[in-house]
């Protein structure tokens, strides 16, 4: 005990004068900066509790045999152009063919509208009814209950000749994992446009459009969970009031054709669009808040350590509101979106997951599985399988991370980018890596003995899972550099 105590006092008195060096950390300040963790700053850097699966993914039909092996949650969009017999009955075969739960988009979505094609017009009143009876409709469907909103017998649901009577496959799926959290819009603050122009509706006519959404889903499943629509972009909100570790943001869709701009420094007319995301967020956040579970934000450019900003400014921004009791989730959560090679792919893929789970995130949907085709190369070449279906290393790294990871009930971070998983019966498991070079981290104070095995994560194409190189070292000299790897006690 007493050499476990020195041991504690070293590590405190060493973290203590690494946070003293950062000239950014401020304990206190609501964000775990570098230099702070939960021995030296618990006001800023807690214990997250983990339940239930926090892993998930974006973007992947025709992957099935994928998602079942990667054993991770999935997100399924539904837009009001697609919802036809022939695309329903799609969509089913999907979901009875996954084995882990599903979170459904609904999107509102009637026509591609905008300059990109990528927005769509606020709904008419005429177009809102028939929207809301289609989702009531799905959502009677999916909540796992026996009646599944039939009028006819089988084969047919609805209407005559509709052949959309449930598959027995797709009965006992539902019936084992219903769905029971709907999201309503997908990043609808920039998506949704007036009809007839490219304006932007208002704060008050969004939140009428979510409130009528919501209705629908409720009353088909009273028990039903809310997902707001997502925020993209929450570093500018985060930069704006000075939650941003360089000061900048990145902006543009594509490696050479993006530059980075100053918070301090926005021209005006970015400085008033900055400025309106910010109040938009604000009053959903706040003025949806009775009417909603879960809140999503969408994360895919800046650094890792942005991500510790991104959520900060949101939690706080919630307890200044006086907002309790909601979850954040990522349901599009991904990187590096410039700069990219295999091999950051598969080291930010850990390091984003764990510091998202650490901050405060309880649910990330990685982005993506499959391609996300129609989108520019940067967001392509993040996928997990390429467009040629071949499995990328940061898919067995994604699947090494999963496995050591499920079960966790707790992270914390307990040095600078060192974490702690913890277990309920088993060991903990230490995720560790270095953003200044390669040096040594001591993990000896919380282990029991005197070695741990460290296993290496998937970077070279062509290995898989099983490829990982797996090594015991000294728990007091664990080498580290900017590649994560994961420790754990040897037994």
């Amino acid at each position: 005990m007493k050499g476990k105590l020195i041991s504690l006092m070293l590590i405190s008195s060493i973290l203590l004068v690494s946070r003293e060096a950062n000239a950014g950390a401020k304990c206190g300040d609501g964000i775990c900066l570098r230099g702070e963790n939960t021995l030296n700053c618990k006001e800023d850097c807690n214990v997250e509790y983990l339940s239930g699966n926090p892993f998930g993914l974006h973007a992947a039909a025709g992957e099935m045999n994928s998602v079942n092996e990667l054993k991770a949650d999935i997100r399924g969009i539904v837009r009001f152009r697609d919802l036809n017999p022939k695309r329903m009955l799609s969509f089913e075969e999907y979901v009875a063919g996954c084995n882990q739960q599903i979170v459904i988009t609904l999107v509102s979505a009637k026509e591609r509208q905008g300059k990109a094609g990528h927005s769509y017009y606020l709904l008419t009143p005429e177009e809102l009814e028939e929207w809301k009876a289609l989702v009531s409709r799905l959502v009677e469907r999916y909540d796992g209950d026996d009646d599944f909103g039939c009028k006819l017998k089988a084969p047919d649901c609805y209407e005559e000749g509709d052949n959309l009577y449930p598959s027995e496959k797709f009965v006992k799926k539902i019936r084992k994992n219903p769905v029971k959290y709907w999201q309503v819009e997908n990043e609808w603050l920039w998506q949704i446009i007036l009809p007839g122009s490219e304006d932007k509706p208002s704060n008050q006519q969004l939140l009428n459009h979510f409130l009528e959404i919501r209705s629908a889903i409720k009353k088909s499943d009273p028990s039903a969970k809310i997902i707001l629509g997502a925020f993209a972009g929450l570093i500018i909100p985060a930069g704006l009031d000075g939650y941003s570790e360089s000061g900048f943001m990145e902006a543009g869709e594509e490696d050479l054709k993006y530059n980075r701009a100053s918070f301090n420094n926005l021209p005006l007319q970015q400085r008033k669009l900055a400025e309106d995301l910010k109040k938009r967020i604000v009053f959903l956040i706040k003025v949806a808040s009775p009417y909603y579970d879960v809140l999503d934000y969408h994360s895919y450019k800046g650094s890792v350590q942005d991500i510790e900003y991104e959520t900060s400014w949101l939690i706080n921004k919630m307890k200044e509101l006086g907002v309790s009791g909601k979850e954040i989730w990522s349901m599009e959560f991904s990187g590096p979106f410039f700069n990219y090679d295999s091999t950051t792919h598969a080291d930010e893929l850990v390091k984003r997951y764990v510091v998202g789970l650490n901050s405060g995130i309880k649910k990330i949907f990685y982005s993506s599985l499959s391609p996300t085709l129609g989108w520019s190369e940067n967001y392509i070449r993040l996928a997990l399988i390429d467009a040629e279906g071949n499995k990328k290393p940061a898919y067995y790294t994604y699947k090494l991370m999963k496995e050591k990871l499920s079960g966790a009930i707790s992270v914390e971070k307990i040095g600078d980018f060192i974490y702690k998983f913890s277990f309920p019966n088993n060991d903990p498991v230490f995720i560790l890596w270095s953003e200044t070079g390669e040096r040594i981290a001591d993990i000896s104070y919380y282990v029991s003995s005197a070695h741990v095995k460290i296993t290496h994560i998937v970077k070279d194409q062509g290995k898989k899972g099983r490829d990982a190189e797996i090594e015991t070292v000294s728990s007091h000299a664990v080498k580290i550099d900017e590649t994560p790897v994961f420790a754990q006690e040897e037994r």
